[in-house]
């Protein structure tokens, strides 16, 4: 899911403020009625398969259903899918991310496939990876066949 800047703000506003009228998104936006309308058309698409839900009830307002966890991971997943690291330093930091926030095993070749690296630098990176496990008390485990 990728959101466009104007989404994501309409979104952070209706969560900071429970429920909003559209016309108060629009004058937060600096935008006309009609310009907030469309955007909510395509965050409720957006928003489908996910455990937030868009609720628009007339002379009400807008608001969202669903956990503050479940928002958090939904704007976490849409930076991540639009985040490449280009640097060691940045792949470090996300391989080092995505195993703390991870419960299960973590394939070598997804982390080869969403970093658009070679096998050769990621063993690089996990070998520093480890280092960095180690000083913050924890450590990394690979097993094969799983990552």
């Amino acid at each position: 899911m990728k959101l466009d800047p104007r989404e994501r703000a309409i979104l952070e506003y209706i969560h900071a403020h429970q429920t909003v009228t559209i016309s108060e998104i629009a004058k937060h936006l600096k935008v006309s009625n009609k310009t907030v309308s469309n955007t909510l058309k395509a965050i409720d698409f957006s928003l489908k398969g996910s455990d937030v839900v868009l609720i628009r009830k007339p002379n009400v307002g807008v608001s969202l259903k669903g956990s503050d966890e479940a928002f958090v991971r939904l704007l976490e997943a849409e930076l991540v899918s639009d985040f490449v690291p280009e640097t060691q330093q940045d792949r470090l930091a996300f391989i080092v991310f995505s195993l703390l926030k991870k419960k299960e095993a973590i394939s070598k070749q997804t982390f080869i496939q969403q970093l658009f690296i070679s096998k050769s630098t990621l063993e690089k990176d996990l070998t520093k990876v480890k280092q960095i496990l180690e000083e913050l008390g924890a450590t990394l485990t690979v097993i094969s066949k799983k990552g």
